[in-house]
């Protein structure tokens, strides 16, 4: 039961239900990272770009794995998470809540959730 209410976001996600919280995934896209940078494959892909034009996206493939890696979550029940949460903000003060009144979960927006 523990698990559950650890690895239960406040608006009601489950963590492990989302693309956020693979842990996994996040430790490869660093790896992936590392060996590019490693094996110089910057400076392959531009060589490469005048046979094959796909590899002059190279900059941007690199761009998407660094945000991709910046996605990895934190759960928002841990304390060293820092991100701007509104429903953890509004339901960690627990005054609305307190009161009856709690509208947070109003200020979840579906397309910002995952």
């Amino acid at each position: 039961m523990a698990e559950a209410t650890n690895y239960t976001a406040y608006c009601g996600l489950y963590c492990f239900d989302c693309n956020r919280s693979k842990s996994e995934f996040f430790r490869l896209i660093a790896d992936m990272e590392q060996w590019l940078t490693a094996l110089k494959f910057d400076q392959y892909a531009a060589y490469k770009a005048s046979t094959n034009p796909q590899f002059a996206e190279y900059p941007a493939f690199r761009r998407v794995l660094k945000s991709a890696k910046d996605l990895a979550c934190v759960t928002c029940r841990d304390e060293a998470n820092t991100s701007p949460c509104r429903i953890r903000k509004c339901l960690g003060q627990g005054h609305c809540r307190l009161l009856g009144l709690c509208k947070c979960l109003q200020l979840r927006a579906p397309s910002t959730a995952l």
